[in-house]
């Protein structure tokens, strides 16, 4: 099982704000970080102390053919 946490990065564009994300993220078990409302305009590919790496492509949305958004919340 995959488990997938989603953020709201608002903007991504200090290193500081970076991270924060991975010190936030740290704090849950996950697989993979879901980013919402970035606003970073050039790629970063980050490797952290401890083997995180985090990579953003902001022309990846450009990619994206579907999204289907699911939730067990009611």
């Amino acid at each position: 099982m995959m488990t997938i946490c989603t953020f709201n990065a608002r903007t991504l564009a200090s290193e500081a704000s970076i991270e924060d994300l991975m010190v936030q993220a740290r704090k849950i078990k996950y697989d993979i970080i879901g980013l919402t409302e970035m606003r970073r305009h050039r790629p970063l590919n980050a490797i952290f102390g401890i083997g995180e790496e985090l990579f953003l492509e902001p022309a990846i949305v450009e990619e994206l053919v579907e999204l289907m958004p699911s939730s067990t919340r009611t």
